[in-house]
């Protein structure tokens, strides 16, 4: 291997130097390498980020933990340059959502303007607390699901049949 400035090694790293390094290799052509290298890792966890969203869905989460890790794919996929768009979120969302939100998975789609993607966490909150309240009993205090947000309460009669 030619000489070349033991601070090149230093910066890269020495394992990583090793994998990119060889015999009459410029400092312009590790740098190329490199890129290369990470450009390839990029692909790969792009791949397997698309099948993450894929294949996400919301068990027994709460509808805000549920919306983050979505929000988390998203904004991941937006740093290694994937067009993320905010469509392909919420279907994501949606198509993940458990089976007490079908109506909401239903009619958000048909929503004119569309809705961005944090109003379509909203409109699932509120139904999260709706059936919250109605699980809860007649006259109860509601509480909003944990959002990582002050906890809102409210007093809800339900009309007595």
């Amino acid at each position: 291997m030619t000489a070349m400035s033991p601070g090149l090694k230093i910066l890269v790293g020495t394992e990583l130097f090793n994998l990119i390094a060889r015999d009459g290799a410029t400092a312009q052509d590790i740098w190329v390498d490199l890129r290369r290298l990470f450009q390839d890792n990029s692909d790969v966890r792009i791949n397997a980020l698309h099948s993450e969203l894929r294949s996400i869905s919301q068990g027994d989460m709460p509808v805000s933990v549920y919306y983050q890790r979505v929000k988390a794919i998203g904004e991941e996929l937006r740093e290694l340059g994937d067009q993320m768009d905010n469509r392909s979120l919420i279907n994501a969302l949606l198509v993940g959502l458990s089976d007490r939100f079908d109506k909401q998975s239903a009619f958000i789609p048909l929503l004119k303007p569309p809705p961005t993607f944090s109003e379509v966490r909203s409109i699932l909150q509120m139904e999260e607390m709706t059936q919250l309240c109605d699980a809860a009993g007649t006259a109860t205090s509601c509480s909003s699901p944990s959002s990582g947000h002050a906890t809102a309460t409210w007093m809800v009669a339900k009309p007595q049949l």
